[in-house]
């Protein structure tokens, strides 16, 4: 191997005259031969990254563009807007004028906005703009405001004041009096949307 390697830097010295030009030769093979491996190492990483891709990604490069968007939840429910948040568990894409809408990831069953070629772009990052709460700190965040909701759970749409939230349920009463509440699985909710006191 050393030798031919020796054998052939002879070779070019001979082929171009002078060790000058020759080294000036082999620096320039390098550079291309290194420019191919950068190459061939960003197609490599770019498939690697398609394979990997998980919808919470998708909804990162989205956010990340400012693209809209519409999400499809599992009970075929479509929300067009902007994505305003997102996290591990829970997208919040913007409705209406003043509205927003919370999904958990796991009840979003397609995402639709522009073609993805972001994924070749140097600055698009799968952690960017990612928030750390949880679904429910999220949700103990609006009834902390007192927020009125729409929610829809399995087969029950219900919608209230949000007044209390646990890991485990949410509770949902009819008005600010709070005569009654509906307690909800948090584990069932298909979306929470925010909508305008009554």
């Amino acid at each position: 191997m050393v030798l031919r390697s020796h054998f052939g830097t002879a070779r070019r010295l001979q082929n171009h005259g002078s060790p000058q030009r020759a080294l000036h030769q082999l620096v320039s093979d390098g550079r291309v031969l290194a420019a191919v491996r950068s190459r061939s190492q960003r197609r490599w990483l770019t498939l690697q990254a398609r394979e990997r891709l998980s919808l919470r990604d998708l909804a990162v490069a989205v956010a990340h563009h400012n693209w809209p968007v519409v999400a499809t939840t599992r009970h075929q429910r479509e929300f067009r807007g902007s994505i305003l948040a997102l996290s591990n568990e829970f997208v919040v894409i913007s409705h209406g004028h003043s509205q927003a809408v919370y999904i958990p990831i796991n009840q979003i069953i397609s995402l639709t906005s522009q073609s993805p070629s972001w994924w070749q772009s140097a600055s698009w990052s799968r952690n960017r703009e990612v928030l750390t709460v949880s679904f429910t700190t999220a949700l103990d965040e609006l009834a902390t405001r007192g927020a009125y909701v729409q929610i829809r759970a399995g087969n029950l749409s219900i919608g209230g004041v949000l007044v209390s939230v646990t890991n485990d349920v949410i509770g949902i009463a009819p008005n600010r009096r709070r005569s009654r509440s509906t307690w909800v699985s948090v584990a069932e909710i298909s979306y929470v949307v925010t909508v305008p006191e009554p």
